[in-house]
């Protein structure tokens, strides 16, 4: 499938924090759906699922659930007691996921809702998951901590999020690099640290057992480049404050082209999960 999409966003990812306000929306949906069929991403979202373990009747949900894809495959090892619910700040991203129908076999439904404030009972699912949602929202630790209220006693709550600290890029010029990442981590990106912190999060919601992984996203390719790392969109940003220059945001820009192309362009990015149980005292 075709990437590059060039959502021209600078600040804060706004395509993802607020998809509603985009002229076109439609390609901020597309562009989490090319995320979900690149491998470097599977890498780390399968082992995500399986150490949910999820078991047939459970009741699940998805916060910032986007076109549904992973709300979709969860709902698949349910069966036909079980529940999976994906909620969605974005009004477009729900009629995207309801667009694509049921899953075969369980109960599967969208609604458009904000984490920091789940319209659900306490301890009504069994499992909470987020997946790279944290780093959008406003206050992540509100959001974890609505996870937590929603799930059941022995229940359990996950979060994968990348942290945009960890980001490295192989570029002759490394000052120029360190600057153009810093601004993606800062700038572009709302909460660019809060893969390190994921588990602190958990913790803080009073989930015990808490379990992290770590895993390393190589990127290679342009295409990947622009979308999943918002380099030249960080570079434009940069240039906007004054942090690169004009020459070196053209510069940055032909290195990163140039180099994909010619099959020596290396960066990579860290993803964590965080997975915990709700055990509440007698």
């Amino acid at each position: 499938m075709t990437m590059g999409l060039n959502l021209s966003t600078e600040s804060s990812l706004a395509e993802f924090a607020n998809v509603d306000a985009l002229p076109d929306p439609e390609l901020a949906i597309a562009l989490l759906q090319n995320f979900d069929l690149a491998l470097h991403f599977d890498s780390y979202k399968r082992p995500a699922l399986q150490v949910l373990a999820l078991r047939h009747g459970s009741r699940v949900i998805d916060i910032g659930c986007g076109p549904g894809m992973d709300a979709r495959r969860m709902a698949t090892q349910l069966g036909r007691g079980g529940l999976s619910v994906g909620v969605d700040i974005s009004r477009t991203m729900i009629r995207s996921a309801r667009r694509d129908g049921n899953a075969a076999g369980s109960r599967l439904e969208f609604a458009v809702m904000d984490g920091h404030h789940l319209g659900f009972a306490d301890g009504y699912f069994d499992v909470a998951r987020t997946d790279r949602v944290l780093e959008h929202v406003e206050d992540p630790q509100v959001v974890v901590d609505e996870m937590a209220r929603v799930v059941c006693s022995g229940g359990t709550v996950q979060a994968a999020e990348p942290d945009w600290g960890t980001l490295t890029v192989d570029c002759p010029d490394e000052d120029l690099a360190e600057r153009v990442i810093g601004a993606c981590r800062d700038i572009v990106i709302r909460n660019g640290r809060v893969g390190r912190g994921v588990a602190a999060l958990l913790r803080r919601a009073g989930l015990l057992n808490v379990e992290v992984s770590a895993t390393t996203l190589l990127i290679r390719t342009y295409d990947a480049t622009v979308d999943c790392l918002y380099l030249l969109r960080a570079a434009d940003a940069a240039n906007a404050r004054g942090i690169v220059s004009p020459a070196e945001n053209d510069a940055w820009k032909r290195y990163i082209r140039t180099s994909s192309e010619d099959g020596s362009f290396v960066a990579s990015m860290c993803i964590f999960t965080a997975t915990g149980k709700k055990i509440e005292s007698l």
